[in-house]
């Protein structure tokens, strides 16, 4: 009988190994897949502007969306510089199947002018706020029922900006702003694999 316990506190243990190494590969797998999206989305955001800026990219889609500055919630207490210059960048989920898009990824490009330096500020998607007329919701829905225009008005309220300018990207255009930049290559392991 004896004998019996240790045969099974020694199988718990082999085991409880195999879970413990499950687990940190896991863990591990989603920091690098943390890694590579945030990895991408900044190559996007500095490589898309710096390029759209230079007229590289003249081969993208270039849709002018006129947007109301009454209707964007501009904020009056926010703090402005000639020096700073802040877009705000759009990743939607847009599958050209009719449905509207929600903005899956909201960054804040900042290009500050004097000190040469750029800086981006991600937004949670999952944000609880206010979006007018609809209530409080998540974040990301704002661009489902209103657009660019919506989204901003959205955003400026919610967090006493004045973003004016956008961006907006959806799959198809960031598969070809990426390759168009060099691509991102990622070594996908066996265990990796969904």
């Amino acid at each position: 009988m004896n004998n019996d316990n240790t045969q099974d506190f020694s199988k718990n243990k082999d085991y409880m190994r195999r879970v413990s190494k499950r687990e940190e590969i896991r863990k591990r797998n989603k920091r690098r897949r943390a890694v590579a999206v945030v990895s991408a989305l900044l190559l996007f955001a500095v490589g898309f502007i710096g390029m759209k800026g230079l007229g590289l990219l003249s081969q993208f889609e270039d849709r002018q969306v006129t947007i109301d500055e009454k209707n964007i919630a501009i904020s009056d207490t926010a703090l402005t510089s000639k020096n700073i210059i802040n877009i705000m960048l759009f990743g939607i989920d847009d599958r050209k199947d009719g449905t509207k898009p929600r903005s899956d990824s909201m960054m804040v490009l900042t290009i500050d002018k004097k000190l040469g330096k750029i800086k981006v500020t991600s937004l949670m998607r999952d944000s609880y706020v206010k979006i007018e007329g609809h209530g409080k919701t998540k974040l990301n829905h704002a661009y489902a029922y209103g657009g660019p225009e919506l989204a901003l008005n959205t955003i400026n309220s919610n967090f006493n900006l004045n973003l004016t300018k956008f961006v907006t990207v959806d799959y198809y255009e960031m598969e070809k702003i990426i390759d168009s930049i060099g691509g991102v290559t990622l070594e996908v392991k066996s265990e990796e694999e969904l």
